[in-house]
Order: C-alpha cells, then sequence, then structure tokens
C-alpha cells in the first residue's frame, strides 16, 4: 500500500507556481512554491505541444483549453517543458528519468528546434 501510495504522489503530482513579473522579454518569471496532487490530471497524456494549460486559482487547479480542441481530439498535458523551450533530447530524458516513457508527440516526432533555433528566413 505504502509502495502504491508513493507511485501515486511520483506520477500525479503538479507543480504550483506564483507569477512574479511579465516582460515582453523574456515573458513571465514564476516563483515555484509547492505541488498539489491532482490524480485526475493523470487522466491526460502528456504532450510537448499541449492543448491545455494548467492554472492555479486560490487552492484551486484549473486546466484549460489552450487552443481549439474539436470533439475526437485528444485532451493532453505538459508534465515538462514544452518543445520551444528546451531540446528534444534534453526534454526525452527528463521525461524517462522522471515519467519512464518516451513521448512520441507530434514536436518529437519532428525533433521540431527551439524557438531561438528558427531563421528568420522561415518565419514569414
Amino acid at each position: 500500500l505504502l509502495y502504491h501510495v508513493l507511485e501515486v504522489i511520483q506520477f500525479n503530482t503538479h507543480a504550483v507556481n506564483y507569477p512574479e513579473t511579465w516582460e515582453p522579454e523574456p515573458g513571465l518569471t514564476t516563483s515555484f512554491i509547492g505541488c498539489a496532487l491532482n490524480p485526475s490530471f493523470a487522466l491526460f497524456n502528456h504532450s510537448c505541444t499541449p492543448n491545455t494549460a494548467r492554472v492555479n486559482i486560490g487552492q484551486n487547479t484549473l486546466m484549460i483549453a489552450a487552443q481549439d480542441i474539436k470533439a475526437g481530439d485528444e485532451i493532453s498535458d505538459g508534465y515538462s517543458y514544452q518543445y520551444c523551450d528546451q531540446a528534444y533530447d534534453l526534454r526525452q530524458g527528463w521525461l524517462r528519468d522522471h515519467y519512464k516513457f518516451d513521448c512520441g508527440c507530434t514536436a518529437c516526432q519532428g525533433k521540431w528546434p527551439l524557438h531561438g533555433d528558427i531563421s528568420n528566413a522561415l518565419v514569414k
């Protein structure tokens, strides 16, 4: 029973962060203040391009759509960094170490580049 509880805690907790500042560059700065145990969020698979975002309001954690989600689409959550924030190899290693799986999302299959690595010529 204790082993099961420890597994549930390891794989079903999410960071709770407090927004500190927002600047046009580099964006939102947050501070880690703790973890929340949200077992129902474990029903959502990971993607490095999730279509939802978790928002903490007081003691509540909400999962909101970050883009249009059509009927039949998988609803995904981000367990770690998104593709634009961390290189493919680092994301895969972190997910293997913490969650024991290799990510097969669209961004990982295509090895999408970091935002900073995209040439201005490609962005038009």
